[in-house]
């Protein structure tokens, strides 16, 4: 068992020691390692100490029980304690008096007398030692306590908002600790005139310009940082900094509740120790729209943003799907989750389920062999096709999102049932200091994807039918369109001026294929009746490259030429404009998703490209709704079979389609 002077020896050598037995008490849980080297750093002789530590880890109480115990030892004359405000030091101060009075252990080591007299801002020891609690906002010069300029301060997060709010604010700060408080304290020398002065700065970073980042980059400042975590949140190796008191559940479980309340910054600022920029939140919680449910017409855009790794430090793959009610942007769905590339391609195919997509855009700078190749040949396997279109990574990410602030200002994001949209929800509102924007990112595309100019753009909801009938007499075709990869095609109901558009397909098979599958389901819709297929004039032209006359006639129909694609362009807008026996003359069944989709979006100009010259997106979609032109052009400009004038002088061509002709006949 120690004696007195041992232990006295002892705990003045050790001051972690002696902190951790003395007052004992008052820990609740084991000093963690960081305590000691905290305790170390302000026993040294540097001049300046600042301690970085998160919110929770004793950085304050550990500032009290060492500047008690430097007064108990006799190492000071005059100490200062500063707060933000005056009020708060002297908080600072009365925990240290209630120390002084109650504490059993520092009795019987120092004895019941060492306390001679205190008040509100002060506590007297013997040997003439003073501890005096001032606000920061106090003047600083002409401190003196007898013969003693001061020879320890103790800054215990002096800054608050309003000191840094700008540089000048900030400047006044630096000025103040430099230009009053060192010089205060210069004159602090022992016998051999070497400085005694000692001050311990401990706080976080409010901004990026501050007082304590301001001191991180000095030279002349001994700094030591202590995050609540030694690495990235999420990632399965982190070490909590004191996992007794705060272990890695419950740090992810406070940073995810400050992102759903918007104040991730706050979060990264108290716990991670990340200075953040002065500026404010771009989007407001009240600037979020709600509704309920959402009307399924118009057709909805599938936007992704994929990650290319899955890891505690990746970025997450986000995804929305959006589509445009007047001027308004409708989210049905969002989401931010850390998928491989597998679960990416089985996102994208249910999205295509469940909301019958006329667009599938994905983020795809550097990602062609990663993601789109392997979505390709998912969609051969499935016999599926997704209207893919890629988009390039903007260069300015912040920016680009920052380009959403008109559309929320305006109250034109909604989204389509809350509590389906949490972690867009906690993205929008932790902007721009959020750690993954990445399905906020995903919605920044939407302006660009649900704007342009679709070549009908007076399809609306008028011409989708739930309960097509079709006309008695109507004449049933197939309108075929095909590509290498891909098939497309209708199956129509002619009465002129009537079209209907029965069903559709679009496969991702070649022709040779594609047809195969599509020509008996098309008997089966049309229940029979004698079908005619209609191809475009261009891929009747070319035969070796677009072998569908070959796929037609093994499935038992004969290809029919319809007209050239670029002079049938348009020709269904008097259609769509014409109302006929209180129908519209063009209508669409409700199950062509297909062809919805292709009238609303997918057949459309590229931005920006509207002239004599201009040409239509290349993809699926363009090739279903050309089908359909080729046909009601070629069928609409000339007579059907069986309808020539009795006794015209008529020929047939190489489909058997006959017309009229100068030609003289044989005998």
């Amino acid at each position: 068992m120690l004696d007195r002077q041992q232990r006295l020896a002892a705990f003045s050598r050790d001051r972690a020691l002696a902190a951790r037995v003395l007052f004992k008490a008052r820990h609740g849980q084991p000093s963690p390692p960081f305590h000691v080297v905290i305790l170390d750093a302000w026993r040294s002789r540097d001049p300046i100490v600042l301690i970085e530590a998160a919110r929770g880890s004793a950085k304050s109480t550990l500032a009290e029980e060492f500047l008690l115990l430097e007064a108990l030892f006799g190492n000071m004359h005059y100490g200062l304690i500063f707060g933000e405000t005056y009020s708060k030091a002297c908080q600072r101060l009365e925990a240290m008096r209630h120390q002084a009075l109650t504490n059993r252990s520092l009795h019987a080591l120092f004895g019941h007398d060492f306390l001679t007299h205190h008040n509100e801002s002060a506590l007297y020891f013997k040997g003439g030692i003073k501890l005096e609690a001032i606000g920061w906002e106090q003047e600083v010069r002409a401190y003196k306590h007898l013969d003693h300029r001061p020879d320890r301060a103790l800054l215990d997060d002096v800054e608050n908002r309003e000191r840094v709010r700008d540089t000048a604010a900030v400047e006044r700060t630096w000025s103040k600790l430099f230009t009053e408080l060192i010089p205060a304290m210069e004159d602090a020398v022992d016998e051999q005139g070497a400085a005694l002065a000692r001050i311990r700065i401990i706080g976080t970073p409010l901004a990026r310009d501050c007082l304590v980042t301001r001191l991180r980059d000095s030279p002349d400042v001994t700094h030591l940082s202590f995050a609540v975590c030694d690495g990235p949140i999420d990632h399965p190796e982190t070490k909590a900094l004191w996992p007794e008191r705060r272990p890695m559940s419950w740090i992810r479980a406070r940073r995810d509740t400050f992102q759903r309340a918007g104040l991730l910054r706050q979060f990264l600022q108290e716990y991670m120790l990340e200075a953040a920029p002065r500026a404010t939140r771009l989007f407001q919680r009240e600037q979020i729209q709600y509704v309920a449910t959402a009307h399924s017409f118009p057709p909805r855009v599938a936007i992704i943003d994929p990650a290319r790794t899955v890891g505690a430090q990746s970025a997450a793959t986000g995804w929305v799907v959006v589509s445009r009610e007047t001027s308004a942007i409708m989210v049905h769905e969002s989401g931010a989750e850390l998928l491989r590339p597998d679960a990416v391609i089985a996102l994208a195919f249910r999205l295509q389920r469940d909301h019958h997509l006329a667009r599938l855009a994905i983020e795809r700078n550097s990602l062609d062999e990663w993601l789109l190749q392997p979505l390709r040949a998912e969609m051969l396997r499935r016999g599926e096709t997704l209207p893919l279109q890629g988009l390039l990574a903007p260069r300015d990410k912040l920016s680009f999102i920052g380009g959403l602030q008109p559309f929320f200002a305006a109250g034109d994001v909604r989204l389509v049932g809350s509590a389906a949209h949490a972690r867009l929800e906690e993205q929008i509102l932790a902007f721009p200091e959020g750690a993954r924007l990445d399905a906020l990112n995903a919605l920044a595309y939407a302006p660009l994807l649900l704007g342009g100019d679709p070549v009908y753009p007076d399809f609306s909801e008028a011409h989708v039918l739930r309960e097509p009938r079709t006309p008695a007499g109507a004449q049933w075709l197939l309108a075929l369109g095909a590509s290498a990869h891909d098939t497309a095609a209708a199956l129509l109901a002619l009465d002129p001026p009537r079209l209907l558009v029965l069903a559709d397909w679009l496969l991702a098979l070649p022709p040779t294929e594609g047809v195969a599958q599509i020509v008996p389901a098309a008997r089966l819709c049309a229940r029979q009746r004698p079908l005619q297929a209609y191809v475009p004039a261009e891929q009747m032209d070319q035969a070796l490259t677009h072998p569908v006359q070959g796929a037609l006639r093994r499935a038992g129909l004969t290809a029919q030429r319809g007209d050239y694609a670029a002079g049938a362009r348009g020709c269904l807008a008097s259609a769509l404009r014409t109302t006929y026996g209180g129908q519209r003359a063009l209508a669409v069944a409700s199950t062509c998703f297909h062809t919805i989709a292709a009238f609303s979006l997918g057949y459309a100009w590229p931005a920006g490209s509207l002239g004599p010259r201009a040409v239509p997106v290349d993809n699926a979609q363009r090739r279903l709704i050309e089908a359909i032109e080729c046909a009601w052009s070629a069928c609409t400009r000339m007579p059907r079979p069986g309808q020539l004038p009795e006794g015209a002088h008529a020929g047939e061509n190489a489909q058997g389609v006959p017309y009229l002709t100068a030609l003289p006949r044989r005998g």
